[in-house]
């Protein structure tokens, strides 16, 4: 089957693809929504039309003959829509009133590696149909295939070189025994052929694991490298030694005096990696219980540390939303974490007042026990195991879904008067970043509510599922037509995201710059994504940080700063300017683990000199 340009669809999902596109521009009310979805299907049609005269012989064969009729039929149907006077004139009224509130302007010059650059003709049709801007083909056009740590895999007896080699080595034995089809590597098949009949060799890996939680468990004071090890291991430990190892996170946590984000870190990464039954709706309340103290308190430490530990605790609430589990009760919920979303739901900084908001909705989702994203996200740890074109197809299916449930979620919040009335008022044009920053709080304050779910909170988590599997066209998709897009929340979390990925050495430069360049996308395009003065703010923080990071991807992230400081809009470089001069405090994008210390935990089971580490590394 012949593959487009479209990403990495073929040339029937192509198709299909640009007349969906099509079909929902028809019937979008919305004029910017509707140019956008023009605009891709013009860009895949173009790109179609071109793969077929180069690479589709002219046979008689049906599925030939069918295709080239498709792309006859949906380029008639576009040009039909381009002189369409509905269509056209609910856009031209879009544009008059835009650029009478100075909106709109396209910036010139072009991103380091043509990153952003677009094609001539898409070029052309943005000066031909009023300057609205949409993503470039470009910019996660297509899916790829995550990055996979390899590990050389160990002779019996022979001692390992690290716990992530020992996790590695226990996930093939534990798939084996429920999946071996799932093994395809050659070298893993060989390895799990030849130690199948070792019973020696599988409990020595068996006892490894035991030995190396029991030395963690005797460490007082553990410190980030010790946990980074320790869970790990998480995916692979059997129900009473995943017990052990949450009662001992238990503990610790029970007697600190302050809450460290290692320990929450922690948390999250063992509830991630929990078997299936493994937790129950007591082990959650538990958790919650154990930081309920420490969060009352939270406000009395530095800015920097508190910044540390609402992110963490966003990433605790996550996992757990993720864990499926069933029974919690919506009272222990609400008083366990009422302190703390009282106290950082009336802070003045929008980092504190998102990630309050962020932890409410994903109370929501726990208490669902089912998330929208659950099986997306079962679905998305096929990709590392060769069964990529499965699972992109189920994506796209899970994909489809999940926008319907969020356009079904955002209707019922359109009926909520003062949500309506809040969110329209950050599409009104340009202001102070005082002002701006002032309707964000109030707009994000809208989350912290136990009386309705909102629409941002699984679109940020698909977006994770698909970010994490590679999925980089869905990913385009979904940010594109979620229905909550333009929500202020939504975006400050898309691009915590987009920043996360560019610091994610695991992805290749290409990956970086495509980030970045959507940063700066959003920063720009205020056709499409309002103009959120408070999300430009986080931008400029995002790439301020990305300079100073010693990857390729800095000087892409220099030229898009400075090509906002030289924008032809004086509006927008005045903004940019305050942005450059607001808090210089740098939120954290991500709390990054350590590697494992040295001596590490299995080092030490292992009875291995220090001397012999130190020669390894």
């Amino acid at each position: 089957m012949s593959s487009s340009a479209s990403g990495d669809l073929s040339q029937e999902n192509a198709l299909k693809l640009a007349t969906f596109h099509l079909e929902g521009a028809r019937k979008s009310t919305d004029p910017d929504l509707a140019l956008v979805l023009y605009k891709e299907a013009e860009m895949v049609l173009a790109r179609m039309k071109q793969f077929t005269m180069a690479g589709l012989p002219r046979t008689d064969c049906n599925q030939d003959q069918s295709i080239r009729e498709g792309i006859a039929n949906a380029v008639s149907e576009l040009d039909k829509m381009s002189t369409s006077s509905c269509f056209w004139d609910k856009l031209q009224t879009r544009c008059k009133k835009v650029k009478n509130l100075g909106e709109m302007q396209l910036a010139d010059g072009a991103i380091t590696e043509n990153v952003i650059a677009m094609d001539s003709t898409f070029m052309r049709s943005l000066d031909q149909h009023g300057d609205i801007a949409t993503l470039a083909p470009h910019i996660f056009g297509e899916n790829k295939q995550p990055p996979v740590t390899g590990f050389r895999l160990p002779e019996p007896d022979e001692r390992l070189q690290g716990t992530s080699q020992l996790a590695h080595c226990m996930y093939l034995l534990k798939l084996w025994s429920s999946s071996p089809d799932d093994i395809q590597e050659p070298t893993e098949r060989d390895w799990i052929c030849a130690i199948e009949n070792d019973e020696d060799e599988r409990e020595r890996l068996r006892t490894l694991v035991t030995d190396v939680i029991r030395a963690f468990t005797r460490i007082d004071l553990k410190d980030a490298n010790a946990v980074a090890e320790v869970v790990c291991l998480a995916p692979v430990l059997e129900k009473d030694d995943f017990h052990d190892l949450l009662g001992q996170f238990y503990n610790d946590i029970e007697r600190s005096v302050l809450l460290n984000s290692h320990q929450l870190e922690g948390i999250a990464q063992l509830i991630k990696g929990a078997g299936s039954n493994y937790l129950t709706a007591a082990d959650l309340v538990k958790i919650f219980e154990q930081l309920k103290d420490h969060l009352r308190d939270i406000h009395k430490q530095s800015p920097p540390r508190v910044y540390r530990l609402t992110l963490m605790i966003s990433n605790v609430l996550d996992a757990m939303a993720d864990a499926k589990v069933k029974g919690l009760d919506r009272e222990q919920l609400d008083e366990s974490l009422s302190s703390y979303f009282d106290i950082l739901k009336e802070a003045s900084d929008a980092f504190l007042v998102y990630q309050a908001a962020y932890a409410y909705q994903s109370t929501q989702y726990i208490l669902d026990g089912e998330p929208l994203w659950q099986t997306a996200l079962q679905r998305s740890r096929s990709l590392t195991r060769g069964q990529s074109t499965t699972a992109n197809a189920a994506h796209t299916v899970e994909l489809d879904r999940l926008l319907e449930s969020l356009n079904t979620i955002q209707k019922g919040l359109n009926d909520v008067p003062e949500v309506s009335q809040t969110a329209s008022s950050t599409h009104k044009g340009p202001r102070s970043l005082t002002q701006s920053g002032r309707i964000f709080l109030d707009c994000i304050n809208e989350g912290l509510s136990f009386e309705y779910k909102q629409a941002w909170y699984p679109a940020l988590r698909m977006a994770d599922v698909l970010l994490q599997g590679g999925q980089f066209a869905d990913f385009r998709k979904l940010i594109y037509e979620a229905p909550c897009r333009r929500n202020p929340a939504f975006q400050w979390g898309l691009c915590q995201r987009l920043g996360v990925l560019t610091v994610n050495s695991k992805w290749d430069t290409e990956t970086h710059q495509n980030a970045v360049a959507l940063l700066g996308e959003i920063y720009q395009n205020d056709a499409v994504w309002g103009h959120q003065a408070t999300v430009k703010q986080w931008i400029v923080n995002i790439l301020m940080q990305l300079t100073s990071i010693p990857h390729a991807v800095k000087q892409t992230a220099k030229a898009v700063l400075r090509r906002f400081g030289t924008d032809e809009d004086p509006v927008k470089r005045v903004l940019y300017q305050s942005c450059r001069k607001a808090d210089p405090n740098s939120y954290p994008l991500k709390i990054v683990s350590p590697s494992p210390s040295t001596p590490s935990l299995l080092d030490r089971v292992q009875d291995v000199p220090d001397v012999e580490t130190r020669l390894r590394l």
